[in-house]
């Protein structure tokens, strides 16, 4: 359950935001730690949790990107170190800056803050040509990460945008008991009938999962791949961003999710019938 300051995430509850603002405090910081030159221009370049500020000063073109409070020193650390050694390998990820004191982030007010060099990119994931290159990148992406991250000392991501049947049905179990404490109107029980539909829908799933579902291959994947998080530059990709959901999960879960938001981008709100299925293979 989220609110937009607070989660909770089996019983703890965890402070998670809200979104931090672009602010002349947080540019003057920045660039006083990271020596950067005088600032000639910023705008915030969106992300539904972190903060990415473009900015131009007189000695280049950055990215500023302000983490929620969720994001602790020792995960940013090892995202740091993964992405290092997925860049040592030939992908596409940009690294960190260093600070004058030496480090790869700071603090500000209460959340982590890193630098990066911006990218110059023509677009997005953003077509069927374009996802066809992201997929063959994110089959090599696995491969990788299965070889080269440790689990047994991984931290996992404190928030994050998974949850399993179980864990589901629960939360709308919950939602349900609160829903009908509310005065009945039709926005309650429009409410309602959603949650019915959605058990409706997971019960079977739940059961398929208890009996197949858990013996899915998991790994190390990115947890929030293509769209925004990847940059082309014509047809080359020229940088894989924002690894925050990182995590080791079922394969499955990544390309699902993938194409989940493949479809929906490319081909809009319609009957899932009705979707362009035979371009996905």
């Amino acid at each position: 359950m989220t609110n937009d300051r607070f989660a909770v995430v089996d019983g703890e509850r965890l402070e998670i935001g809200p979104r931090a603002e672009c602010s002349s405090g947080l540019i003057d910081a920045v660039f006083k730690q990271f020596s950067l030159g005088p600032a000639l221009e910023w705008n915030d370049l969106g992300g539904t949790y972190n903060l990415n500020v473009y900015v131009r000063a007189s000695s280049g073109e950055y990215v500023i990107r302000v983490y929620r409070p969720w994001v602790v020193q020792s995960r940013l650390e090892q995202l740091r170190m993964i992405k290092a050694s997925l860049a040592n390998a030939g992908f596409p990820v940009s690294q960190p800056m260093t600070s004058l004191k030496g480090d790869s982030s700071i603090q500000y007010q209460d959340r982590l803050v890193e630098v990066e060099l911006f990218i110059r990119h023509t677009g997005v994931a953003d077509s069927w040509p374009r996802y066809a290159i992201a997929m063959s990148l994110l089959g090599k992406l696995h491969d990788f990460l299965a070889m080269n991250v440790a689990t047994n000392s991984f931290i996992a991501p404190r928030v994050s945008n998974y949850g399993l049947p179980r864990q589901m049905l629960k939360w709308i179990a919950n939602l349900e008991r609160s829903l009908r404490h509310l005065e009945q109107n039709a926005k309650s029980e429009r409410a309602l009938a959603i949650c019915f539909e959605a058990r409706d829908l997971l019960m079977p799933i739940e059961k398929w999962w208890q009996d197949t579902g858990c013996r899915l291959i998991q790994q190390p994947i990115h947890g929030d791949y293509g769209g925004d998080n990847l940059l082309f530059d014509d047809d080359r990709v020229v940088a894989l961003l924002d690894f925050d959901f990182l995590a080791i999960r079922e394969r499955a879960f990544e390309i699902a999710y993938c194409l989940y938001w493949m479809l929906l981008r490319l081909e809009g709100r319609k009957p899932a019938e009705c979707y362009s299925w035979n371009r996905v293979g």
